[in-house]
């Protein structure tokens, strides 16, 4: 099972994308809309009752998107004296408990807008794909599509083009302020998607980029270089360097060997404290005069607390490329792979990648999401 979290800034746009992804890919479809917590439109998820009754009012709206089952959550059940935010929190928690109970079954959620219905979707099995285009593609595809358009302040937008094409900047000042409304939630949303679909030209382009996503396939949770690497930076958090920080894990048969992180030796001064003349020169050139620094790298830090013993054969993860003293290191421990995810600035005649292939150690770098199409 898999539950995607569609974030969009046009309703238009996002509403396709969610009709696409149950026909094509035969998801179950969530609508979040908002009500006056009295419609009873889906009581039958009132108080969250047990999902194994809902089954049947899958039905509701099926026939929208070629009998796929579709279904809109409310903010019934919730109660009356709550604020809007604690509705809209509601009415998560119920698409939730529905997403989440039906275990032979993935879901599309449309479309989230609170970063408080995103974060109790995130404890899950959950990607979030965020979609966008430019304001001036915007404009002729909401023209094009004026008919399927069934939002109102879609529609009263189009009408101001439409019968007054010299209102453009009319309509333009609408979309403006529509999105200014939105863009302090939704942009906070966008950066925190784990896939985000940034241009398209119509909505066949917008097919194919879903399709090539293949959402189907999604793997919610981390793979092993992922899983370990954010351990790396969550070491890295520890650094007392105020150059940058970084972090290293050495792993082998998946399990955890050591970890490490920049900065001075022990009973030295930590580097934010002046411990390193270097760190704290404003004119240091980066990957240069590295003999001068009182920090220890992380690399280096993690290979010393392991021993070259359990070292031989492991990966190392590490958040930025080695520098060539680590890289020497790595090679005489007998590391067997290395993972990074930033380059370093080092000499144009000194390749570290050359050098540790060269010695039979192979070189990965890890492209992390978020993902832009």
């Amino acid at each position: 099972m898999i539950i995607v979290g569609l974030i969009g800034f046009d309703n238009v746009v996002a509403e396709y994308a969610f009709r696409f992804i149950v026909e094509r890919f035969s998801f179950k479809g969530i609508r979040l809309v908002d009500c006056e917590r009295n419609c009873n439109f889906d009581n039958a998820a009132n108080k969250l009752k047990s999902t194994n009754k809902l089954e049947s009012h899958f039905k509701t709206f099926g026939e929208e998107c070629g009998k796929k089952a579709i279904r809109q959550i409310c903010f019934c059940g919730s109660d009356s004296e709550e604020s809007y935010d604690d509705c809209i929190r509601f009415r998560a928690k119920k698409a939730f408990m529905i997403s989440t109970t039906d275990l032979n079954s993935s879901y599309v959620i449309s479309k989230i807008t609170k970063e408080n219905e995103f974060d109790i979707f995130s404890n899950t099995f959950f990607v979030s794909l965020a979609i966008d285009l430019p304001l001036i593609s915007k404009l002729s595809l909401l023209e094009t599509n004026y008919e399927n358009a069934n939002f109102e302040e879609v529609e009263k937008s189009i009408e101001v083009l439409k019968n007054s094409p010299g209102k453009l900047k009319e309509l333009a000042s609408i979309l403006v302020q529509d999105f200014e409304e939105k863009k302090r939630g939704i942009c906070r949303l966008v950066r925190r998607s784990d896939y985000y679909i940034s241009y398209f030209t119509d909505f066949s382009d917008l097919e194919k980029k879903l399709i090539n996503l293949g959402l189907s396939k999604i793997d919610s949770r981390p793979n092993w270089d992922e899983y370990f690497m954010k351990i790396a930076k969550l070491a890295s958090q520890r650094s007392n360097c105020v150059s940058r920080k970084v972090g290293s894990v050495i792993v082998k048969d998946k399990k955890i060997i050591s970890t490490g992180y920049n900065g001075t030796p022990k009973n030295m001064k930590n580097c934010f404290e002046g411990g390193c003349t270097r760190c704290s020169n404003p004119n240091r050139v980066e990957g240069k005069s590295l003999e001068t620094c009182s920090c220890m790298h992380a690399e280096t830090n993690a290979l010393l607390f392991a021993g070259i013993d359990k070292c031989i054969g492991a990966t190392i993860y590490v958040t930025l490329m080695p520098c060539i003293s680590c890289t020497k290191n790595i090679i005489q421990c007998e590391i067997e792979r290395v993972v990074f995810t930033t380059e370093y600035a080092i000499p144009d005649e000194i390749s570290t990648i050359k050098l540790l292939r060269d010695s039979n150690v192979k070189v990965d770098r890890l492209v992390e999401k978020q993902s832009c199409l």
